[in-house]
């Protein structure tokens, strides 16, 4: 039996299809947008791949207006637009834009191509009109009565039912016992009103502009008054600057980025990695891990297994024991050949932290300097 994923939205006709055309042979399995920790992962970790700065705050402005969806970020990392920046919350806003109204953007044509699909199975011309109203009354379910008078659909109601069935199998639309609304993708919903703008009463495409920002400048509120509470997005943050810093500042600056660092060999130097990532255990593994920064080097010389904290607490003995059998776990996986072990921490350490990281090798840093920009 073959499993296939499809996300949440948009792919309603295809499974459909399959099971039709192959019954027996398929499951389904709905996946959901990723939880804002994933989703900050997944941006931190595009950004470093694609080399494109980016803030703690662009970075939970987008996770929240993408709501998870992975097409969306990828979408937004890939966009066309030229003045895409998102060091700045404008940069985000007007990517964001562009990808929603302009012919060019990805969001824009895969939804239109989907829909200019979906339209034609439905064969009807009252289809557009149900999903624009629904789409106009998104914050409520609407009952087939309301959209029968409403939108004086001259049809039974065995009709109405097997057009709505026909609609949420496109997953434009949602139901809940016979109750439908608009589906809740606050992206999709710019995109098709701004599509069908002529046929929405007193809706302007100008109005999605208006939106964008106002949802910008509530969640850059909501980001200001969580921001000392959300230290994932601030922990997130470090490891995306000191990966950044391996990857491309460390080696060209070693004495600088040295004389961050305590209780490191003698010996030791920064190099051009072969690659610096945030490492998770392999599936099945008999103790699922995470080391926040694995630098691999060639065997010779020293790979770098670090464990970061960005906030207020200071780092615990605790702390430091975890740390040191996870990275023997990585160790044993990978087999890396020389290594440090070191610990960021911008709360700094306990004085009998620092003692147990001196006395097993491990080197330490509090200096907030790695999380500043080279110029």
């Amino acid at each position: 039996m073959r499993r296939f994923w499809f996300p949440e939205a948009g792919w309603g006709w295809l499974m459909n299809d399959l099971i039709t055309m192959l019954p027996g042979r398929f499951q389904y399995h709905y996946m959901e947008n990723m939880p804002e920790n994933e989703c900050l992962e997944m941006i931190f970790k595009y950004a470093v791949t694609d080399g494109v700065p980016i803030t703690e705050e662009t970075a939970y402005l987008m996770a929240r207006l993408t709501e998870g969806n992975p097409f969306y970020i990828s979408s937004v990392f890939r966009s066309k637009y030229h003045g895409k920046d998102f060091s700045t919350e404008k940069g985000l806003r007007k990517t964001l834009e562009f990808e929603t109204l302009n012919r060019e953007g990805i969001i824009r044509g895969t939804w239109l191509e989907y829909i200019n699909s979906a339209f034609p199975r439905i064969n009807d011309k009252y289809a557009k009109n149900i999903v624009l109203y629904l789409s106009k009354h998104k914050n409520r379910f609407v009952s087939r009565t309301e959209l029968k008078k409403n939108l004086e659909l001259d049809m039974p109601d065995h009709k109405l039912d097997k057009k709505m069935d026909s609609l949420l199998k496109s997953d434009i639309i949602e139901e809940d016992r016979f109750q439908y609304r608009g589906v809740q993708d606050n992206i999709f919903d710019k995109v098709f009103r701004s599509r069908y703008a002529d046929d929405i009463d007193k809706f302007e495409p100008e109005d999605v502009l208006h939106e964008y920002k106002a949802m910008f400048d509530e969640l850059l509120e909501k980001y200001k008054k969580l921001s000392g509470r959300y230290n994932r997005y601030k922990g997130a943050f470090a490891e995306f600057m000191i990966i950044r810093h391996l990857e491309d500042d460390a080696f060209c600056a070693n004495d600088f980025f040295k004389s961050m660092m305590k209780n490191l060999p003698e010996d030791f130097n920064f190099l051009q990695y072969k690659s610096v990532w945030s490492y998770n255990s392999p599936p099945l593994h008999s103790s699922e891990f995470q080391i926040d920064i694995f630098a691999e080097a060639s065997a010779e010389k020293y790979s770098m297994i670090g464990e970061i904290k960005n906030r207020k607490a200071k780092f615990s003995i605790k702390e430091a024991e975890e740390f040191r059998k996870k990275a023997e776990e990585l160790v044993k996986l990978e087999n890396p050949g020389k290594i440090i072990l070191f610990v960021f921490s911008t709360g700094g350490f306990f004085k009998n932290t620092r003692q147990y990281l001196k006395k097993h090798g491990i080197a330490w840093s509090s200096d907030k300097r790695w999380l500043d920009r080279m110029h």
